[in-house]
């Protein structure tokens, strides 16, 4: 749970020494442009007009980001920083039936340091503390991410051609009505 007495959605939290969470903002558009692209080396490596290859890369980025709005239009869009600066974004939809990790994303420099293994731990704490699985979904050719959320006790609950269900804890609810008057 972050170091905060706040509820996640009000504030910036320090979830250690060196990171941090803090709401996006519309000054972030120029960074969340560059860390989508950092994600997309298939598009990069396209032959042609690198002109047209950064529309491409942009296209895909407004497309993302309407499915999201679209999918999950309570979700809460989070930089991470590490040391003060913008490393990732967090987007999470907290809901009656879950917490769902809709999307996480770290630059390639900053992964490998234990940033992913960090907010991830946050979120299973935030679950618990709600009484709640937490959710996400990741794609089969993603074999890091598969090992780190593995590792950190998810399962896979459902799969289709591209991407894994996964929920922590591996367990439903032993009672889910029990889940329902926490809300209430």
């Amino acid at each position: 749970m972050p170091h905060s007495s706040q509820p996640w959605g009000q504030t910036c939290f320090v979830l250690t020494e060196s990171i941090a969470l803090r709401p996006v903002e519309p000054a972030d558009q120029t960074f969340l442009e560059q860390l989508y692209a950092s994600t997309r080396v298939d598009l990069q490596q396209f032959p042609g007009d690198p002109g047209f290859v950064a529309q491409l890369i942009a296209m895909q980025q407004r497309l993302q980001t309407a499915g999201l709005q679209q999918n999950f239009p309570r979700a809460q869009h989070w930089v991470i920083l590490q040391h003060d600066q913008a490393i990732g974004r967090l987007v999470v939809d907290i809901g009656h039936a879950d917490v769902r990790l809709v999307d996480i994303v770290i630059l390639p420099q900053a992964q490998g340091y234990g940033v992913g293994s960090s907010l991830l731990l946050a979120l299973q704490q935030l679950a618990q503390h709600k009484r709640l699985a937490l959710s996400l979904a990741v794609s089969k050719t993603n074999a890091v991410a598969r090992r780190m959320y593995a590792k950190l006790g998810f399962c896979t609950v459902s799969s289709d051609e591209l991407f894994d269900q996964m929920r922590w804890p591996c367990r439903a609810p032993h009672n889910a009505l029990e889940n329902e008057h926490a809300f209430h």
